[in-house]
């Protein structure tokens, strides 16, 4: 492109009769290159044309680069019909119309309308037209709603400021898409574009008769977690008053009703910051009579901070939102058999011979001796027991005591070592006694398959 420049250069400079575009005169100005995007300028005459044709004819020469003649395009503007026809013999490119498009955006000097970027919702509706007919499921549109569509308008955004209007028919093609893999149809989004709320609280939303299953499942929670979510107060402007859990009383509103909240001249939107004053609240005192629980409520501390929602557990710790810490809150808890049967006081043996336990575990399948023969034995009673129980906790919600779990893991490995023969030794008759089994069992070898 510098060659191309020092030809066009040294060809306006040398040969008389070149015409400079009017606009360009001043700064002499012939070319514009941004990588392989090239505007040429001149006055239109013929003359003039025909000097920037021959340096374009001498960069092909040398170079071999030729333009391409599907993607150039010359433009005209207060040119003769006469001389306009005789360029256009001269020169195999076809005659485009304003405004001129540079780096993918309109070259205009006043503000964008309609008209001009209608080329991006074109654009948009060609890749939805590509997509529509392939399966995609909803996390995929959804990604490509936020990847690729969403993404389309930047570009242009960064230079000009779009119209509204392109910008509220875009969103309603990529909603389109969305919801509904196609033409928009009333009832499929399965909530607003703008919001649910609409500036009311979440817990004061009433349960509408028809709505989303997500959104009827949101609700119905709400009586579950309400009294973890608080709010944690910086400067209040952001904590409603009578709805958000901010005190130890709860929502106001289960103590103070809305029409005497009207009364007072507050609103149910209130924040916390338009009734704490820095020193004193701002109702009137005669609520303290009506409302003797707000006796109770103590003075604010409030600065410069924003207010926070926080995750406040059983114990009273608060924390930030998290799935793991909401789970153990909320999750239904059971005894744990297994700890419990670890743990319990009428497990002296079993935990005593939890190194036999260990050892049965890793042990090879072909060893034989009596400690990793018991270690097994207890092992499989314990998994089976254990799983026993959770079924019918599960399933029938029968629960036994742990002692009796306990007494069943016992009695089962006592009743299967009776059934098995042992060679006379004073390891295996301490560890039959421990389990206060027979002497007459304690004789020849260990030959019984577990």
């Amino acid at each position: 492109m510098e060659v191309l420049t020092l030809i066009l250069q040294k060809h306006t400079a040398t040969r008389s009769g070149f015409k400079f575009h009017n606009k360009c005169s001043k700064e002499k100005v012939v070319s514009l290159c941004f990588a392989d995007d090239l505007f040429l300028f001149s006055r239109g005459e013929l003359h003039s044309v025909k000097i920037l044709i021959k340096s374009l004819n001498q960069f092909r020469d040398m170079s071999g680069l030729v333009p391409s003649l599907s993607k150039s395009t010359v433009y005209f503007c207060n040119v003769s019909p006469h001389v306009k026809a005789a360029i256009m013999n001269l020169l195999p490119f076809e005659e485009g119309s304003l405004p001129v498009r540079y780096l993918g955006v309109p070259l205009v000097s006043s503000r964008l309308i309609y008209r001009d970027c209608n080329v991006l919702v074109e654009r948009l509706e060609k890749r939805i037209t590509d997509w529509r007919n392939r399966t995609l499921s909803f996390a995929g549109r959804l990604e490509l709603v936020k990847s690729v569509l969403s993404s389309l308008h930047v570009y242009w955004a960064t230079v000009f400021s779009l119209p509204s209007r392109i910008i509220k028919e875009l969103e309603q093609k990529m909603r389109a898409f969305l919801w509904c893999q196609g033409p928009m149809k009333r009832g499929k989004a399965k909530v607003s574009w703008n919001g649910l709320l609409k500036g009311r609280s979440f817990w004061a939303v009433s349960l509408p008769g028809s709505c989303s299953w997500g959104w009827r499942k949101l609700l119905q929670l709400r009586e579950e977690i309400r009294p973890f979510i608080w709010s944690k107060m910086g400067n209040g402007n952001s904590t409603l008053a009578w709805y958000d859990w901010w005190s130890d009383l709860g929502p106001l509103i289960q103590h103070i009703t809305p029409r005497e909240i009207s009364r007072a001249g507050f609103t149910l939107s209130t924040r916390v910051a338009d009734i704490w004053d820095g020193t004193n609240w701002k109702w009137a005192a005669a609520w303290y009579d009506l409302f003797p629980v707000l006796i109770q409520l103590s003075n604010l501390q409030l600065n410069d901070s924003d207010d926070m929602l926080c995750w406040k557990d059983q114990n009273g710790d608060q924390s930030k939102f998290a799935t793991g810490t909401v789970w153990e809150t909320l999750r239904r808890k059971e005894p744990m058999v297994w700890s419990s049967l670890r743990s319990f006081a009428g497990m002296e043996l079993i935990s005593e011979l939890w190194d036999d336990i260990c050892t049965a575990l890793i042990a090879k399948a072909h060893s034989r001796s009596a400690r990793s023969v018991v270690g097994q034995l207890i092992v499989a009673a314990i998994a089976y027991f254990v799983w026993q129980e959770r079924n019918n906790r599960l399933f029938t919600y029968k629960v036994r005591p742990v002692g009796r779990v306990i007494a069943l893991i016992k009695e089962t490995v006592r009743l299967r070592l009776v059934t098995l023969n042992f060679k006379n030794t004073p390891r295996v008759v301490s560890l039959l006694e421990d389990w206060k089994l027979p002497k007459s069992i304690m004789f020849e070898e260990l030959m019984a398959p577990i």
